[in-house]
């Protein structure tokens, strides 16, 4: 039996309708086009690819990603 690996990520995200995400307390975006949008968090890097993607609204801490979501990566972030 293969055992799941949980990751404990300091961010609140929300996903809803399988188009439309929230992330708080990002610090920054590191990639944004309409197939990879990546977001650099407290001790990851939020990756989240798909088709159509755009940020639709982003501020100091939180940002909201629209489109066609295919898969998100958690990347563990040095320092």
């Amino acid at each position: 039996m293969k055992m799941k690996e949980y990751v404990s990520v300091t961010n609140d995200i929300v996903i809803s309708d399988g188009n439309s995400m929230s992330i708080e307390n990002f610090k920054s975006i590191t990639e944004c086009s309409d197939i990879l949008v990546s977001v650099k968090a407290k001790n990851y890097l939020i990756s989240i690819w798909g088709s159509e993607l755009s940020v639709e609204y982003y501020s100091g801490k939180n940002i909201y990603v629209l489109g066609n979501f295919e898969k998100i990566e958690f990347l563990k972030s040095k320092g």
